[in-house]
């Protein structure tokens, strides 16, 4: 399998991460990364404007992780991609990004805000389950709201139990900017459990809980 510059390639997908820069550049022309740096000992990690799929468990358990610069033409972060990168504390997405899937963010417990762009239509079950810290989220008029999107329920399938029940915030502690109305967002939470939500930023004015 070609080797260039540590970066283990395969056709346009990357496989592997095999150097010990903490501050990578992956080069040019990548446009799938797969899991080339699960539970690698990077702080940041720039892509190229050719990356259009973060395959899952891309950076799994890369806990030192703190800076992400997505490339501008990226469609989809796949299952696991960023679980448990705890010292993420902002994220900045592309404005073409199309899918957030299941468990993408998952124990990020450094992240405060979250800002989905419009482009977002999917956000899958447990996108940010375990983030304790977040306080905030902002969230297009018009995606789909995967069950548990902030926590998790234990599946033996996946053998991982992302967030203890017990856990969950006593209070309401998170503030939701939703772009679309208040009816629609009523229709849209349904599947979600909205009790630690505390107010809900509509575009004709606010739910609070």
């Amino acid at each position: 399998m070609p080797k260039k510059n540590n970066f283990v390639i395969k056709g346009d997908t990357l496989l592997d991460y095999t150097g010990t820069d903490t501050d990578v550049v992956i080069p040019d022309g990548i446009r799938r990364i797969g899991e080339a740096f699960r539970e690698k000992n990077i702080i940041s990690v720039t892509m190229p404007d050719s990356v259009s799929i973060i395959c899952s468990m891309a950076f799994y358990g890369c806990s030192q992780l703190r800076k992400v610069r997505f490339s501008g033409n990226l469609r989809g972060i796949y299952f696991g991609a960023f679980h448990g990168c705890s010292n993420l504390t902002e994220l900045s997405f592309p404005e073409h990004l199309f899918a957030i899937d299941a468990m993408a963010f998952s124990n990020c417990t450094g992240l405060t805000s979250v800002a989905v762009p419009k482009s977002v239509t999917v956000i899958r079950d447990g996108a940010f389950c375990g983030c304790s810290s977040l306080r905030s989220i902002s969230l297009p008029d018009d995606f789909f709201f995967g069950e548990d999107l902030f926590f998790s329920r234990t599946d033996p399938l996946l053998t991982l139990q992302l967030w203890d029940p017990e856990e969950r915030p006593a209070e309401r502690v998170l503030t939701v900017n939703y772009a679309g109305t208040k009816e629609s967002w009523t229709r849209i939470s349904e599947p979600i459990d909205t009790s630690f939500i505390s107010i809900v930023h509509c575009a004709d004015g606010d739910i609070t809980l």
